[in-house]
């Protein structure tokens, strides 16, 4: 999460198939630029009204984005095993944007030799 952040809130699932990893902040306009670079993306790959966490994985951290503020979100898609990110942000309060983030993971199965 961006360097200042406060508060840091974060869950995470696990299972034999995938781990999920929920994480929740408010930053500024300069710790969202620069979190989102090291993500390999730009606050202008945020997409205007854009929910791009689903909301059966919001709705497994009480996440709501049924409200009617300025939305944006970018999917960072990447190759196995490496962690894709969904995001979402809320420019609710000017200057302040708070940062939605499920990163997950999918793992490969490996034959077990008998």
């Amino acid at each position: 999460m961006p360097i200042g952040s406060t508060p840091v809130y974060y869950y995470e699932t696990n299972s034999w198939q995938t781990s999920s990893l929920f994480v929740q902040s408010r930053t500024n306009n300069w710790g969202l630029t620069q979190f989102l670079a090291a993500l390999g993306t730009s606050t202008a790959a945020l997409k205007k009204g854009a929910l791009t966490i689903a909301p059966e994985q919001a709705a497994k951290v009480g996440w709501d984005f049924s409200a009617d503020w300025p939305w944006r979100g970018v999917t960072v898609d990447r190759p196995a095993p490496q962690p894709a990110q969904r995001i979402v942000v809320s420019d609710d309060e000017p200057g302040h944007p708070v940062v939605y983030v499920v990163s997950a993971v999918r793992f490969r199965s490996v034959p077990v030799a008998s």
